[in-house]
């Protein structure tokens, strides 16, 4: 009995020992990500620090998961911080599979998805959420409340998703900091933002940059959105509806973009600050109205649209992610 005891005995201390370690451990591995992560704040283009950054979460997250906690949650938001999307859509995923509640009431999988280009899939996973919801939801639980009026607003009208919000809430059963951000969600959806950027704005995902260029005209003597949309559909092979058009302005449904073409008869408005654009009388701002995120295919659309309004005889040369290109120089760069 007495050896049992003693041996007992031990077996505490060892463990203790090897908790002690261990929380020293991810004390340790604290302190580094935070050191890296600050460095992240103050150089934001430092790739240093946000590898570094990622590799101590990493550490937290294999050896420091708490009950209360789990470290994947802040390695989604670090990397929607930096931008990369596909990176936290996989490290969500490794959430999902252990935790249903996420997979089926958490919409940022989809939001995600829809940012990357992927848009069908991501309102597949949207579309499951949101009927989850319709079927039940629990109103004591504010994040559920203000998840289904985000996606009512996406999928139905966000005057509908705003008065549906204000119809679930009973302010007397939340906390302040619940309250701002029910307030907070409710304001967006009264705001101009689209439901989509409702969504992008909630969850910190910086929307797709415009696509957007200014193609110079030294005068406008028979210009027609006919010579563009004929040369969208002989010479790139797009296709092209110009129902929404007259012989200067259009909105064009290429292929599934939305593309606004329109003339201008006055020069671009940046054009006295920047001393490379030469002379001219009017221009054609060239915009896709609904970039999803696929850089690649937006670039190549809009360089497409650029193309065949610079066919037309007087144009001189297209202002672009703030560079000018002259029209030879553009043609050129097209071979």
């Amino acid at each position: 009995m007495r050896y049992f005891i003693i041996l007992l005995l031990v077996l505490i201390s060892s463990c203790r020992n090897e908790n002690n370690a261990q929380v020293k451990n991810c004390e340790e591995l604290n302190n580094k990500y935070m050191k890296h992560v600050n460095q992240h704040a103050i150089e934001r283009n430092n790739i240093q620090a946000i590898d570094s950054t990622i590799f101590y979460l990493d550490k937290l997250i294999t050896n420091c998961q708490k009950d209360d906690y789990d470290w994947s949650y802040t390695k989604v938001q670090f990397q929607i911080e930096t931008l990369d999307y596909s990176g936290a859509i996989k490290t969500l995923a490794k959430i999902e599979s252990k935790e249903e509640r996420v997979a089926n009431k958490y919409p940022l999988s989809g939001v995600l998805y829809i940012r990357i280009g992927e848009v069908e899939k991501g309102e597949e996973l949207l579309k499951h959420v949101y009927q989850g919801y319709n079927k039940k939801i629990d109103k004591t639980d504010y994040e559920e409340i203000i998840y289904k009026s985000m996606l009512e607003a996406y999928f139905l009208d966000k005057t509908i998703a705003s008065q549906e919000l204000s119809k679930n809430i009973d302010r007397d059963k939340f906390q302040k900091f619940q309250l701002d951000v029910i307030d907070h969600v409710d304001n967006l959806l009264n705001s101009k933002l689209s439901a989509l950027d409702v969504l992008y704005e909630y969850f910190n995902i910086k929307k797709p940059d415009p696509k957007i260029a200014f193609v110079i005209l030294k005068e406008t003597n028979n210009f027609n959105i006919k010579d563009i949309v004929h040369r969208l559909r002989e010479e790139w092979n797009r296709t092209v509806d110009d129902s929404d058009s007259d012989e200067k302005n259009a909105v064009l449904i290429v292929d599934d973009y939305r593309a606004s073409v329109a003339l201008f008869e006055h020069p671009i408005p940046i054009s006295d600050e920047d001393p490379s654009i030469i002379e001219h009388n009017a221009h054609v701002l060239v915009s896709i109205m609904n970039p999803k995120g696929k850089d690649d295919v937006e670039t190549s659309l809009i360089a497409n649209i650029v193309s065949s309004v610079l066919n037309y005889n007087k144009a001189i040369g297209v202002y672009f992610n703030n560079s000018y290109i002259s029209k030879e120089d553009f043609f050129s760069e097209m071979e």
